[in-house]
């Protein structure tokens, strides 16, 4: 019986590793330096999270380091092979949330700006909706390719730890 993993298929070879690669290490750079930007434009950042319509009391002061923990947390986990499965499925849950609450709090007649990329979109809604999309895209693309790799070799045993199948 043939390892599917090991069958050559439309998303296997050459240009699917060099996608796989690219991906992490964008989606890596781009969630590190989000986290760092709004390091940089906290009291900002905290402002555009207490301007939510949807939250019911300002809640900026406590969602701010949690948000850039996780963003920070994802790009460093991104960069390690053993967690970029676990950091990827993060990066997919966060980006679709703070996607739909941008696209409520828009629904609900916001104005300013939401906060997740100060130094990239400077408040422009398309930009904004299109690096959210392509980022939850390639996540879901980083998740799904190390579905089926082995991780490393475990330095104790020397045995390969294999993940399990997706069920």
């Amino acid at each position: 019986m043939t390892n599917p993993s090991a069958t050559p298929g439309p998303l296997r070879g050459r240009s699917y590793l060099l996608l796989d690669n690219s991906a992490w290490v964008f989606v890596a750079a781009f969630m590190a330096l989000a986290g760092i930007d709004k390091l940089f434009h906290y009291p900002g950042f905290v402002n555009a999270i207490n301007d939510y319509r949807i939250l019911p009391i300002p809640l900026g002061k406590y969602l701010a380091p949690v948000l850039i923990s996780l963003e920070l947390g994802v790009g460093a986990g991104l960069c390690r092979r053993s967690w970029r499965r676990s950091a990827a499925r993060l990066s997919t849950l966060l980006l679709v949330i703070l996607t739909i609450a941008w696209s409520a709090n828009k629904a609900l007649g916001a104005r300013g700006i939401c906060g997740c990329w100060f130094s990239i979109n400077m408040g422009n809604d398309r930009v904004h909706l299109i690096l959210n999309i392509t980022l939850i895209f390639l996540s879901l693309l980083i998740w799904y390719g190390e579905a089926d790799r082995p991780l490393a070799l475990d330095s104790t045993s020397e045995r390969v730890l294999r993940r399990r199948p997706l069920d």
